[in-house]
C-alpha cells in the first residue's frame, strides 16, 4: 500500500517502525529469494534502514557469491 516512488526515500525504522521481528523477516525473504546468506556483519538496523541500503547489500552479496563459485569452478577443472 506504498507509492513505488517514494519508497526509495522512506526510512523504514523512523518512518515505518520497523521492529526487530520486521526485521528477521525482511532478512529471511531475502536470502531465501535471492538464495544468498547475508553476513553477520551486515546484520544491523542501521544497514537496513533505506531500500537503496538493501539493495546495495542484496548486491554484493551476490557479487561475492558469483565471485565465490567462479572460484570453485576454476578449482575443478
Amino acid at each position: 500500500g506504498f507509492d513505488n516512488d517514494i519508497l526509495e526515500y522512506v526510512d523504514l525504522i523512523d518512518d515505518l517502525g520497523m521492529d526487530s521481528i520486521t526485521f528477521i523477516s525482511i532478512v529471511v525473504e531475502i536470502e531465501a529469494h535471492f538464495d544468498i546468506e547475508v553476513p553477520d556483519d551486515m546484520l544491523l538496523f542501521e544497514n537496513f534502514k533505506c531500500i537503496d541500503d538493501i539493495v546495495s547489500i542484496v548486491k554484493n552479496t551476490l557479487s561475492k557469491k558469483s565471485e565465490g563459485s567462479e572460484v570453485i569452478e576454476n578449482v575443478e577443472t
